[in-house]
């Protein structure tokens, strides 16, 4: 479940201490085989059977932080494609003397497609 699309930035100058970033998506489930959608339940604490967001952030002293945002209220249709919406607030340990900034959508059951 931990693999999907990603973005990478790179040398980024400057994010701003205190703002707050929107990332929302349309995903769907679906079964390779079968060509099925899937279900998945937001409603769990700590899913990685739904669409995840996974930031990898790596400061110029290269310690690097990871954090999970997950959308705990979406309604998912394992028939149609169902709207994310997380955010983050850039808070100085993710934002200061940032140099590579990654962000993954992951997420599903091993064997499912995203």
């Amino acid at each position: 479940w931990n693999s999907g699309i990603s973005r990478i930035l790179t040398r980024l100058i400057c994010i701003p201490v205190g703002s707050t970033w929107r990332i929302s998506f349309k995903a769907r489930l679906v079964d390779p085989n079968s060509g099925n959608g899937v279900n998945c339940n937001p409603s769990i604490k700590e899913y990685t059977n739904c669409p995840v967001v996974r930031v990898h952030a790596i400061k110029e002293t290269g310690e690097e932080n990871e954090i999970y945002l997950r959308d705990h209220h979406m309604e998912w249709d394992k028939n149609n494609w169902s709207t994310v919406n997380t955010h983050i607030l850039m808070t100085p340990d993710i934002a200061e003397s940032l140099n590579y900034l990654r962000v993954f959508i992951i997420g599903g059951q091993p064997g499912v497609d995203l």
